[in-house]
């Protein structure tokens, strides 16, 4: 029979189940976890892997985005004025082929932001890639470099020297995503 000092110190209180568990069900990569990992596995989606039918591959995700090349005389120009700039926002699973899988998660990263400024016309910057302790993905956020806010550009009357500037948009534009190896998915 189990002493009361026996359960304490082999077993733990999970908060979700109300039951005492072995202490190894507690465990986190830098910090013990409050609740048992059988109770964290029911709840969340977290390391589960994306039904297939919602997994496209990049090509298919790349052609879900307006170009900013496509034009109606079809021969390849960029768009100028007004209508320079496109509007458009995607969620997409990625599929991860071999290729991408044997990449590190930089390497994926840029592949894909690369892939979508040939498509989209506008040129990335990463702001921000954390590396979590307690999570198995690895989340993203590239900015767009042409975005107004990111150019704060002097006006005109201030200028001291005369040169070419880039030109930039409202656009507010950025890619965010999760790069999930474990299930070879990046949810963009």
């Amino acid at each position: 029979m189990d002493t009361p000092t026996a359960i304490a110190t082999n077993n733990r209180y999970c908060r979700r189940c109300k039951t005492f568990r072995n202490v190894e069900l507690f465990a986190g990569n830098q910090r013990d976890r409050k609740t048992c990992a059988i109770c964290r596995g029911r709840d969340s989606d977290v390391d589960k892997p994306v039904p297939e039918d919602w997994l496209v591959t990049l090509e298919e995700a790349l052609l879900l985005i307006p170009s900013r090349y496509d034009d109606q005389a079809g021969n390849g120009t960029a768009m100028r004025g007004e209508r320079a700039f496109i509007e458009y926002s995607l969620d997409v699973y990625i599929h991860l082929d071999e290729e991408l899988i044997q990449m590190d998660e930089e390497h994926i990263l840029a592949h894909i932001c690369n892939a979508i400024e040939a498509r989209d016309g506008y040129k990335y910057y990463r702001e921000f890639t954390p590396n979590p302790s307690l999570k198995f993905a690895r989340s993203f956020c590239c900015r767009c470099s042409q975005d107004y806010d990111v150019q704060r550009q002097v006006f005109n009357d201030d200028r001291q020297r005369i040169h070419s500037r880039m030109e930039t948009y409202l656009c507010g534009g950025q890619v965010t995503g999760v790069i999930d190896k474990r299930n070879a998915v990046d949810h963009v």
